[in-house]
């Protein structure tokens, strides 16, 4: 039922175009909620992911929406990475732009030292080298995150 939910919430397959919200920046909460919710359900990541990848394509050049996006991949990604890798093995592209702004993204901090970040970013690490991924193409895209990850400083902007 929640898969549904989240299906017809998404405007990825109600029966009715009345039922579907539409996939936007303003939903954006409510979806990584619901992935969260669910334990990170392979059903309901499968049913997020095509969302979150229309939101970058649509924000990839309009700035602020780009964070919350690389943010709400990052969380789907936390919440079940088998499932996050295997669709994004089908995109590299977008996987490689992202990956490249990764750090200015989401690990860019606005307040005084410390970086509230870096916590996150050493949980991250640790959680993707402790979970395997069967699929070499899948595995491939875990171990350039690791690498990334392993590299970004969280950095400080005014």
């Amino acid at each position: 039922m929640l898969a549904l939910l989240v299906c017809e919430s998404y405007g990825q397959g109600s029966s009715t175009s009345q039922d579907a919200l539409p996939c936007d920046l303003l939903k954006l909460d409510s979806l990584v909620g619901t992935v969260s919710l669910s334990l990170g359900s392979d059903t309901v990541v499968r049913k997020a992911m095509p969302c979150l990848l229309s939101l970058w394509q649509q924000h990839k050049n309009l700035g602020s929406g780009q964070f919350y996006v690389s943010n709400a991949f990052l969380a789907v990604m936390q919440e079940n990475p088998t499932v996050f890798f295997s669709v994004m093995a089908n995109e590299g592209r977008i996987f490689s732009e992202w990956l490249d702004e990764l750090q200015d993204l989401s690990f860019a901090w606005s307040f005084p030292p410390p970086c509230g970040k870096e916590a996150k970013r050493q949980r991250l690490i640790s959680l993707l080298q402790h979970h395997p991924i069967q699929d070499s193409t899948a595995s491939a895209l875990k171990n350039r995150i690791i690498s990334k990850l392993s590299t970004i400083r969280c950095r400080q902007i005014n």
